[in-house]
């Protein structure tokens, strides 16, 4: 969602949850962007998508670069450092019981 609908054009993304086949816990998030006309809003960073692994208790982040876009801009890396903020604000590690 935008902050102000007066000046940003929403944003439709799609996400999706994998998990391993004997597993039922996710262990990768994507979230992929589907830009309108090809401009990415101002609220969101200036890649095609974002991918979010769960491995061994620890998180990592991932970028898809847009072809056009430099991937190592210190606004992606603010933006990498405050995703992971919250994930260490709201992620907590329920282990599944045997």
């Amino acid at each position: 969602m935008p902050r102000n609908p007066n000046l940003d054009d929403e944003l439709e993304q799609t996400c999706r949850f994998y998990a391993a086949d004997d597993d039922f816990e996710v262990t990768l998030v994507t979230y992929y962007c589907h830009f309108v006309n090809g401009k990415v809003p101002y609220y969101v960073p200036d890649v095609l998508g974002i991918g979010f692994e769960l491995f061994e208790r620890r998180v990592y982040i991932a970028y898809l670069p847009l072809s056009s876009h430099d991937c190592t801009s210190d606004r992606l890396l603010r933006v990498a450092l405050n995703l992971l903020r919250t994930f260490h604000r709201h992620w907590y590690y329920i282990p599944l019981l045997p």
